[in-house]
């Protein structure tokens, strides 16, 4: 589980001043849990990740994924992170080969992953040669080939036309609700209401910096959900109205 106590981080700013991002924060993620975070721009959401990956350090407090995980946390950025010079193939093994996978393992590997984002017709393509969308379905193929038990993902979809963000909801949706994606878990920011209530067990509110949690929803939706089929139930209506009240004080903020 992701565990987090007294978590705060504070910047150093202009003149000498601190800046404080986030915190105190408390939260506890159980294992195999989709968590959705919400909350203002600059409240400390992309912080709060990359500080249970390990690439800050807390100024106070910890965040930690426990046990002691074998492989380090999943982070999956917005936008584009494939490298321009890997095919697909390559791209997706990236992490494998960094921890020195046997060829023949990581090639199978790799495999599975395409075939489980459909992509293996574009095993050898270059990233200048795919969608944006698709450059998305490396990245979470890459994510899922490198096996960790938790995935950190920062507004994966947020650069995507409308339609696309859909059909890689939908897709993130089966991988993880099926018997490939084995239940990892998933902490997933969003600037977007919707989203969080497709995707998500738990919905938490973050307010504005420093970032603290405001509130916390538990979406009663049952799975395996899809992303049309949930949106005509009115309460997914009512639900997000319940959330933008909590929200829209601290986004003015």
């Amino acid at each position: 589980m992701i565990s987090i106590t007294a978590l705060s981080k504070t910047f150093a700013g202009p003149n000498g001043s601190a800046i404080a991002a986030l915190g105190p924060l408390e939260l506890t993620i159980a294992d195999g849990e989709f968590v959705c975070i919400v909350g203002p721009s600059g409240c400390g959401k992309s912080t709060l990740l990359r500080l249970i990956a390990g690439l800050e350090a807390p100024t106070s407090g910890s965040a930690a994924v426990t046990p002691a995980p074998a492989v380090t946390p999943s982070l999956v950025f917005q936008g584009d992170s494939t490298f321009p010079w890997m095919t697909v193939n390559e791209n997706v093994g990236y992490g494998l080969q960094v921890r020195g996978e046997p060829d023949r393992q990581r090639d199978a590997t790799v495999a599975r992953m395409l075939t489980l984002v459909g992509l293996t017709p574009f095993a050898e393509a270059y990233p200048y040669q795919l969608s944006g969308g698709m450059k998305q379905r490396v990245a979470i193929a890459r994510a899922l080939a490198n096996d960790a038990d938790t995935l950190l993902m920062d507004e994966p979809f947020g650069a995507l036309d409308e339609q696309n963000r859909i059909l890689l909801q939908n897709e993130l949706l089966r991988i993880w609700e099926g018997e490939t994606g084995a239940r990892k878990t998933v902490l997933f920011v969003t600037h977007s209401i919707d989203e969080a209530l497709v995707l998500g067990d738990r919905v938490l509110v973050m307010g504005a910096a420093p970032g603290t949690i405001k509130a916390e929803i538990k979406v009663p939706f049952a799975r395996p959900r899809e992303v049309y089929a949930l949106k005509r139930d009115p309460a997914f209506g009512a639900l997000g109205a319940e959330i933008w009240e909590t929200l829209k004080s601290e986004v003015r903020r």
